[in-house]
């Protein structure tokens, strides 16, 4: 199946679970990207979007990867932002909000997140420390959050400062998933596009 057929497709479901006919989403960072992280191997929503019938569940140990976090706390407040005041999107607020204080207790005192959000004394991820925080900022911006998120997506823009490089680009970043968790957990950092990204998002929600 070509891939714009199952984008297609996965727009469909997503527009069941909220009862709409279809699903145009007017930000392609928000609703498409919460669709694009819920592959799964038969026919179903995506996790983020089935919240809406029932409650997220906080990562555990294992499964706290701080950029997979970033993914949907990103994905799901700029869903809930296309979608406003549609009755499944107050549904999915505290959910939301559940999984920000979580994610925020975990902020380490230079405002990033470690790789492994529950394990501070590993070295940082910026690409995801920067997404979580463009989170909080928008669901702050949007009235779901307090001012307590707003004060934690500064620090963390300040905290990203250091690790950008004279010619603009975010270094710190965690290496792709594929290498396991021993990659994840060691001190080895790259520079990646997808990180200047998601710090922009974090410079426009904390400028709006």
């Amino acid at each position: 199946m070509r891939s714009s057929c199952r984008r297609v497709m996965r727009r469909r479901r997503v527009a069941r679970v909220f009862g709409l006919r279809s699903l145009r989403a007017k930000n392609r960072s928000g609703c498409l990207l919460i669709v694009a992280r819920g592959r799964q191997s038969k026919p179903r929503c995506c996790r983020i979007c089935c919240s809406a019938t029932s409650v997220i569940r906080i990562p555990s140990i294992s499964a706290a990867w701080c950029r997979g976090i970033a993914w949907e706390m990103i994905g799901m407040v700029r869903t809930m932002r296309v979608l406003k005041d549609h009755p499944r999107t107050k549904e999915l607020v505290p959910s939301f909000v559940k999984l920000a204080s979580w994610a925020m207790k975990y902020q380490r005192q230079d405002g990033l997140w470690a790789v492994y959000v529950k394990r501070p004394e590993l070295m940082q991820d910026t690409a995801g420390s920067a997404g979580i925080a463009a989170a909080l900022a928008i669901g702050f911006h949007q009235g779901w959050l307090s001012d307590a998120a707003r004060k934690s997506a500064e620090q963390t823009l300040a905290g990203l400062m250091p690790h950008l490089t004279p010619d603009g680009f975010l270094s710190g970043v965690a290496q792709s998933n594929k290498g396991g968790s021993a990659l994840q957990s060691g001190n080895y950092r790259v520079i990646y596009q997808m990180a200047m990204e998601l710090m922009g998002q974090l410079v426009a929600a904390l400028k709006v």
